[in-house]
């Protein structure tokens, strides 16, 4: 049986948006929705994030609209599948979105017929990608899990060496010249996570120790020192992996 093929919708109509991922989900059930995004700028972060193998995406949007959207999204993954879904026919919007590498662009109302058409032939495309990689790097039978183990490890220390800095796995990817959903692929079957939420699990455990053995620093400079300028996101998340308050923490274990 294929494998789920993951995909991010990006559109600022919440009715359009979650009509998109219906219908995507209604043609294909082998596609699996990582997430939607109102903005472009919530869609940038939610690629960096997840890894999808297709971008669904409108063009006029707040923040960061579609195309510059998408001119981001290559830099993050050159191979990343990506459909237009606009209200907007004039010819430079589709001949700036077709020289960004768009698969297709598709007008609002969007028919099913050509919906289901454009993700057809980008899951053929992902699924010749999927059969490349694996040939490459052996993620079935035909590589030993110390060959693989060794990339997920270069993974591994990119990630510690980047831990305050804004990380983009595309960059990652780009320097071990591997293909980015792959990647993501090759280190969940070697640590058990992907690399962005193992990420997450080297700062908050950064935080833990630097919030013991520095008491004398404030929570917003602890969140800094592992990658977070803004210090009620990083207590949010904080909270998420521990189920207490940097603040809490501190206080039961200086005590």
């Amino acid at each position: 049986m294929a494998e789920p093929i993951g995909f991010v919708v990006a559109e600022d109509e919440t009715l359009l948006r979650e009509n998109l991922v219906r219908k995507i989900l209604a043609i294909d059930p082998l596609m699996k929705c990582l997430g939607t995004a109102p903005d472009g700028e919530d869609a940038l972060a939610l690629v960096n994030q997840t890894m999808p193998a297709i971008l669904v995406t409108d063009i006029r949007m707040p923040v960061i609209d579609g195309l510059e959207l998408i001119e981001r999204c290559r830099q993050l993954n050159p191979t990343l599948g990506i459909i237009v879904v606009s209200g907007f026919d004039d010819f430079p919007y589709v001949q700036r979105a077709m020289r960004l590498g768009v698969s297709d662009y598709l007008l609002k109302p969007v028919q099913v017929s050509d919906l289901a058409a454009a993700l057809r032939r980008l899951r053929d495309h992902v699924e010749s990608q999927a059969r490349a990689v694996e040939q490459e790097f052996g993620l079935g039978e035909g590589r030993s899990h110390d060959s693989l183990a060794e990339y997920a490890d270069a993974m591994e220390r990119w990630l510690i060496a980047h831990l305050r800095e804004e990380v983009h796995l595309g960059d990652l990817c780009r320097r071990l010249k591997l293909n980015a959903p792959y990647a993501v692929k090759i280190y969940k079957k070697c640590k058990g996570v992907t690399p962005m939420r193992h990420l997450v699990i080297l700062r908050i455990r950064q935080a833990c120790q630097i919030l013991i053995h520095s008491p004398a620093l404030q929570v917003k400079q602890v969140a800094h020192l592992v990658g977070y300028d803004d210090p009620l996101y990083f207590s949010r998340v904080f909270g998420q992996e521990t189920g207490v308050t940097p603040t809490q923490w501190r206080t039961k274990n200086l005590s």
